[in-house]
């Protein structure tokens, strides 16, 4: 994530900036693709995006966000926040 910005929970779907948007703090997301059953995903630069590697760009956070259960589901798991210089 972009350094100062990190997850809080998980959408279903995608929200335009001035919208009300469902936000979910805890549980399993059901709308993921491409997970690596066991693997543990973090967040990258990309708002909604998930990577298996933690990222190393400087001026960005880095965040374990979960764990996949299947290769469309993630066990949402926010880890804590690392600002990388």
């Amino acid at each position: 994530a972009t350094t100062g910005k990190w997850a809080d929970g998980y959408v279903l779907a995608a929200y335009a900036s001035s919208a009300t948007a469902v936000v979910y703090t805890k549980g399993v997301n059901t709308h993921m693709t491409g997970l690596t059953v066991g693997k543990q995903w973090v967040s990258t630069s990309t708002a909604g995006k998930t990577q298996s590697t933690m990222p190393a760009t400087s001026g960005h956070t880095a965040q374990e966000v979960g764990f996949a259960l299947t290769t469309t589901s993630m066990l949402f798991v926010p880890g804590i926040p690392i600002a990388r210089a």
